[in-house]
């Protein structure tokens, strides 16, 4: 995927082996930058802890638009973003919600 530089990936996959290899294996899921883990909603997890890594998240973010600009990207106005979090928005009511 061009230009995409900080997510993760769900994958399902047959053995360890396979997907060592690049065998029997599929992308289920793709989240980007402002996804969150499982791990960082475990209630046992400090509150600094959580404010730490949401830190260091912020912070490989600004890293990563540096590098961006630096290559001639220009970052993207206000209005933009709030376009696309309404956009986001429309596309979620279209889901039924999870249990």
């Amino acid at each position: 995927m061009r230009e995409f530089h900080y997510g993760r990936f769900r994958l399902r996959f047959g053995s360890i082996d396979e997907l060592a290899r690049g065998e029997n294996f599929s992308v289920i899921e793709i989240n980007g930058i402002s996804s969150g883990t499982n791990r960082d909603c475990d209630p046992a997890l400090p509150l600094a802890e959580v404010y730490r890594r949401l830190a260091d998240q912020q912070r490989i973010m600004f890293l990563i638009g540096e590098k961006n600009r630096a290559r001639g990207f220009t970052p993207v106005g206000c209005a933009e973003v709030l376009k696309s979090l309404i956009r986001q928005s429309q596309f979620g009511r279209r889901y039924p919600a999870s249990a």
